[in-house]
């Protein structure tokens, strides 16, 4: 297969519009006196699911064979991708399993879930890439169930996807501030599928502007292969936050594409990260996870000269919860620690609400989407022993929301072997099914 072009890029653009979000270009006095530039962010953390990724799933699921949709996808991916991936199926209506490192942040394998995919956990090895044990584990999940296995960055149509950032960004800087070209733009890079589109599409809509790929500085294989010529790998697995950019070598297809574009490739340390995290939230009140931040902080720490220029940075995606952004940033703990949610709060996360009129009350159920009901109304343990279904039944109650404080009644075999039992709150009752749900899935 050819390498993806321009052209690819724009058909991507026009395939997908209006299924993605067309994601704000931001401009701040305070961020623009700090940087000594004027900077315009492209706030891809705002787009669905919460960073780029989603672009290129769409793309690449938009391009399969009906056949191929019928059979399902399979993927791995730290978080990001999983995440978009598993949106951009459900939309189109295909089958996802996403295969993640064991170690990886549970609010992303949890949001994955919540948009319809199969996570699956792969066993973290000593001395090995998380990024290679995954994708190993994903390979033979496609050869064992026929699935379409698709690659975070090494796809075309998944890096022509991933390109419509910066068609966007062109167009916007345009149309918002009379701007034809700029003077350099800045992007993340991992594995070199968001580098590689944005590169394609600024060669052909701004020629002249310098083209910068930032990654942490614990993994600058890209900062390596550029200044050796060749491809350099990352060896075993070092510590860095930028847990989305972690992948052990530049890809095979995006190499040669960001080999000849780029202008040049900077590296950023934690700390550095951490201090663009801090910026963007105060300056533009935009939440950035770590690696979505180190194109800002190539530029807040002037890894390359850009005072009085004019720049594009992609902030390239906000997948994180209020307890890790703060832990990142450094919040002291005792003076701010992080509220817990309200006894009335309840996440709703992977369940699915039934009410069914009856008699005297309505007949209600909350079911996991991987198994187990609360049930209030006419619910039957002995069928449900019959079938091996885990099931926790209530009394006395009217609406969904009621069914969280009242107490179990009864319950099935299966649900007493996951730890449920009479007289626990139907939310713990809940809790233990998500668990165990979550559980056997890491197994599998």
């Amino acid at each position: 297969m050819s390498s993806p072009t321009a052209d690819d890029v724009h058909a991507a653009a026009r395939r997908m519009r209006g299924k993605i979000h067309r994601t704000p270009l931001l401009e701040s006095i305070a961020l623009n006196n700090l940087a000594g530039a004027r900077v315009l962010v492209k706030a891809e953390a705002l787009q669905k699911t919460g960073t780029f990724k989603f672009r290129g799933a769409l793309n690449r699921v938009l391009l399969l064979s009906k056949a191929a949709q019928a059979k399902g996808v399979v993927a791995f991916s730290s978080g990001n991708f999983g995440q978009g991936l598993a949106a951009a199926a459900t939309l189109c209506g295909v089958q996802s399993t996403i295969v993640m490192p064991g170690d990886a942040p549970v609010n992303k394998q949890a949001r994955a879930r919540s948009y319809g995919a199969t996570v699956v956990l792969s066993e973290i090895i000593e001395g090995e890439n998380r990024e290679i044990t995954a994708a190993r584990l994903a390979e033979k999940l496609s050869v064992e169930h026929g699935y379409t296995l698709l690659h975070p960055f090494e796809d075309h149509d998944v890096i022509a996807g991933q390109g419509t950032t910066a068609v966007e960004l062109a167009e916007q800087a345009f149309d918002q501030f009379g701007l034809r070209d700029l003077d350099a733009f800045f992007v993340c890079t991992g594995g070199g599928g968001l580098t590689a589109g944005c590169c394609l599409a600024l060669e052909q809509s701004m020629p002249a502007c310098e083209r910068y790929a930032v990654e942490p500085a614990a993994y600058d294989d890209h900062a390596r292969s550029f200044a050796h010529g060749e491809i350099c790998n990352v060896k075993g697995n070092p510590q860095s936050i930028c847990d989305a950019l972690q992948a052990a070598a530049p890809g095979r297809n995006t190499w040669p594409i960001n080999k000849r574009l780029l202008t040049g490739v900077l590296t950023v340390t934690d700390d550095e990260v951490r201090y663009a995290m801090r910026v963007a939230f105060e300056t533009l009140q935009l939440v950035l996870e770590p690696s979505g931040a180190v194109p800002l902080a190539a530029v807040l720490a002037r890894k390359v000269e850009t005072v009085g220029k004019t720049i594009g940075v992609v902030a390239s995606g906000g997948n994180t919860d209020l307890e890790k952004f703060c832990k990142t940033l450094g919040m002291p703990t005792g003076v701010g620690k992080i509220a817990p949610s309200p006894s009335i709060c309840f996440d709703w996360t992977g369940l699915e609400v039934t009410e069914t009129q009856g008699l005297a009350r309505p007949l209600l159920a909350i079911r996991c989407t991987d198994g187990g009901v609360l049930g209030c109304g006419w619910f039957d343990v002995a069928t449900a022993n019959k079938v091996g279904e885990i099931l926790a039944v209530v009394n006395g109650v009217s609406a969904p929301h009621e069914m969280l404080a009242a107490a179990v009644a009864k319950c099935s075999t299966n649900a007493s072997a996951i730890g449920i039992s009479p007289g626990m709150s139907g939310r713990d009752a809940l809790d233990v099914m998500r668990q165990h749900s979550t559980s056997s899935k890491s197994k599998l």
